[in-house]
């Protein structure tokens, strides 16, 4: 099966994408609005199996959210074995959790793997911007496991071309392709004075989430 041939999408996450939490999750939005603009039928289903917030859950009409009817994802993977096409999922501690279940359920699914992030990458930057001393067996551990994880999907995507080159040469035949954050520029007057040529710093924290920090130029 290739990409052309998904009608029937099961999309493994956390938990439905709040725009307001965190800069991945409007990426998530509009990919979950994508598929469905395209055609497909979409079914979320949220790993950490919370209650859902209806007002949440009223931003994507078109897509099916499956709210604590299941026990566990595993339950999940028994009662819709045959139904989907495609399999598509973010965050390598989802994929960890996951995988067994979909090797033995979901046989015949193409299984997508969102690289929303190189994540021994990013605590390698992490350590740099704390003062962190890196421990480079640790780092190792990590990257040997991140790519173990990743060589098990049929497909993958991440975030950026550097990223990309990074996964594509761990991950030997399997396709890479680059899907970015959706960046939505707003308008300035043509004729205004403000702001121009400069750097604005816009730092936003969010309860029980890492600090985010967004720039913008003028």
């Amino acid at each position: 099966m290739n990409l052309h041939d998904i009608k029937k999408i099961l999309f493994l996450d956390e938990k439905l994408p709040v725009r307001e939490e965190g800069i991945g999750y409007p990426r998530v939005e509009a990919i979950l609005n994508t598929f469905c603009e395209l055609g497909h039928s979409v079914t979320f289903f949220p790993m950490h199996l919370s209650k859902n917030d209806p007002s949440i859950v009223s931003r994507f009409p078109g897509i099916e959210v499956i709210d604590r009817v299941y026990g566990s994802f595993e339950e999940f993977a028994k009662t819709n074995r045959t139904f989907y096409d495609a399999v598509f999922i973010s965050r390598p501690h989802n994929f960890r959790m996951s995988h067994k279940f979909l090797k033995k359920h979901f046989k015949k699914s193409l299984l997508i793997y969102d690289a929303e992030a190189v994540f021994y990458i990013r605590e390698e930057l992490r350590c740099k911007v704390k003062g962190l001393k890196s421990n480079s067996r640790r780092i190792d551990r990590l990257k040997k496991s991140e790519f173990g994880l990743l060589r098990k999907a049929d497909f993958i995507f991440t975030v950026s071309n550097l990223e990309k080159d990074i996964v594509s040469s761990a991950c030997g035949d399997i396709p890479v392709r680059v899907l970015s954050h959706c960046l939505r520029p707003g308008s300035r007057k043509k004729n205004s004075k403000t702001g121009k040529d400069c750097v604005f710093w816009a730092v936003f924290r969010f309860p029980s989430r890492p600090m985010r920090t967004l720039c913008f130029i003028f």
